[in-house]
């Protein structure tokens, strides 16, 4: 029988693999953001979607480790993939995602 810490990833694979997963989870929220403050009338929600609307679709600055671009290029996925469902994503949608969100949390 296979022992348990044989089956275990070594520290640097699992560190590797919640530094995707926290990448993606950024993306993600980039995009939730992107659709969710769109033609809001608070400053605040118009200040996130600017910021965000820079991030995701700024100038593709490769130099950058955080750029929305280079993250891309180090998780394997075309720039244009988070890009497109930013623009296309129903309002609608993310707002019904983020109340279940909060039902879940023990809001609302």
């Amino acid at each position: 029988s296979v022992e348990m810490e044989q089956l275990a990833l070594p520290v640097d694979e699992v560190d590797a693999v919640r530094s995707r997963r926290l990448w993606l989870c950024v993306i993600r929220q980039a995009i939730h953001d992107f659709v969710a403050t769109k033609g809001s009338d608070r400053v605040e929600k118009r200040k996130l979607h600017f910021e965000v609307k820079r991030w995701l679709f700024g100038e593709d600055d490769l130099t950058l480790s955080n750029s929305y671009a280079s993250l891309c290029l180090e998780l394997g996925i075309p720039p244009g993939w988070g890009r497109e469902l930013a623009l296309n994503m129903d309002p609608k949608k993310v707002w019904r995602v983020e109340m279940l969100g909060r039902r879940k949390r023990g809001g609302v």
